[in-house]
């Protein structure tokens, strides 16, 4: 979350995503003493486009399932009541956010793929947890909507990122609106009552040059998150090539690449493979 009272403030006049019923009504049941667990698949098994979407993201290539998960239940006993609560916040999050037609399309296709990148990334690297990649990758720029609503000719600064390597987009967005989509993103995934951590993660994801100062006071669960998320993207860009390619994630590569690869003790062979293996996987959906 920001801290600067302005920030805040104007964070105040944003419209952000409302909870669904079905998700109020988890977090009610969640949050109590002895919470019924059965209670809270009924309610997943009840929404059916809630259920489905989950069932959709448990058998993505993201997840590697050797056999589909055919029913809530079932997902329930194979990944835990954790990761399906993850998964299910994650789903209702990306269908609060409208009809995902013409730009709003094209941008979920490419945080869906980031998304499948990070979990894999994330499973061959480290022992963080798919589902908290994966729902870091799908919702890291989540704030991009939001400005686009809010701010006519945003796609503007966007442009003016791609054409600026010496800059971020979050400077040039803050120089413009007092604020950035990272902190938007943080905000609603704060919101929403995502992991910490993945809050945190999307807060400070183009803050590269905090993060590779040894005294950056971030967790150290969060520097690894953003690092799968620098490669992750990177994956992406490589495999979608100029058809939706971010250049300022380009750029911001070449600026944190190697810290990242040297980080997760990467050999250039070894991530070659690795990112060859992911835009495999993308391309088979």
């Amino acid at each position: 979350m920001p801290a600067h009272a302005a920030v805040a403030e104007t964070l105040k006049d944003f419209v952000f995503p409302p909870m669904p019923d079905s998700l109020l009504r988890i977090r009610e049941e969640t949050a109590k003493a002895e919470p019924d667990m059965r209670r809270v698949v009924d309610i997943i098994s009840g929404d059916v486009s809630l259920a489905a979407e989950v069932l959709k993201t448990v058998n993505s290539p993201a997840f590697r399932r050797s056999k589909p998960l055919n029913s809530i239940p079932n997902a329930v006993m194979m990944l835990g009541m954790g990761r399906v609560l993850n998964l299910t916040v994650a789903a209702s999050l990306h269908a609060s956010f409208g009809p995902h037609e013409g730009w709003l399309g094209r941008f979920w296709e490419v945080a869906g793929d980031v998304a499948t990148a990070m979990a894999v990334l994330a499973r061959s690297l480290t022992g963080i947890p798919e589902d908290t990649a994966y729902t870091l990758g799908l919702f890291h720029d989540c704030g991009i909507p939001l400005l686009m609503q809010r701010y006519p000719g945003y796609d503007e600064t966007l442009k003016a990122a791609s054409r600026d390597p010496g800059r971020t987009v979050v400077d040039i967005e803050h120089a413009q609106y007092g604020l950035h989509h990272a902190w938007v993103g943080a905000h609603v995934s704060h919101g929403w009552n995502l992991a910490t951590t993945i809050s945190q993660a999307i807060g400070v994801h183009h803050s590269y040059d905090r993060l590779i100062d040894a005294q950056n006071g971030v967790d150290q669960e969060v520097v690894e998150l953003v690092g799968l998320l620098k490669m992750a993207e990177q994956v992406s860009n490589t495999y979608h090539g100029m058809a939706y390619r971010n250049v300022a994630d380009d750029y911001e590569w070449a600026n944190i690449g190697d810290h990242v690869l040297d980080y997760f003790e990467l050999t250039r062979e070894r991530w070659a493979d690795l990112s060859d293996h992911i835009i495999d996987l993308l391309s088979s959906k």
